[in-house]
């Protein structure tokens, strides 16, 4: 099998893209306060043996698999404009994340409030992604 050809510099930027909306998604001036009281946590109890290194490192990394991962998917589908992009985003969004991410809800007794504010998060994070990979090509 071959690989494809897939810009490893547009994956990067758009793991920056999605690290950083993250950090606007769950801050203060967003969705910060709603998701800690959804979780029903305070910033102190958030901070409680928090390591900064491990927790960004780890994400940023996971955010780094999901761009690769969504890269190869537009790839495969000859994906090649911004409109494409996001919209195979929102399809792999609806048909992956949305779904399995109910289970919490569903089976962990998590609010609802909860689910939409971190479904939205992924759902606009692989939006812009697949928009700046779409491009990318």
């Amino acid at each position: 099998m071959t690989q494809p050809d897939i810009s490893l510099i547009a994956v990067l930027i758009a793991s920056i893209l999605g690290f950083g909306l993250g950090a606007l998604w769950y801050s203060p001036k967003l969705f910060g306060n709603q998701w800690m009281a959804a979780l029903n946590v305070s910033a102190e109890d958030i901070q409680t043996e928090f390591n900064p290194a491990r927790t960004y490192g780890t994400r940023f990394v996971t955010t780094l698999v999901a761009a690769y991962v969504l890269a190869r998917i537009l790839v495969h589908t000859e994906t090649t404009t911004l409109v494409a992009g996001i919209e195979t985003a929102f399809l792999v969004w609806l048909g992956f994340v949305a779904t399995f991410a109910l289970h919490g809800v569903l089976f962990e007794k998590r609010s609802f409030k909860l689910y939409l504010i971190n479904s939205g998060y992924y759902l606009v994070s692989l939006m812009l992604m697949g928009a700046l990979l779409g491009l990318w090509h």
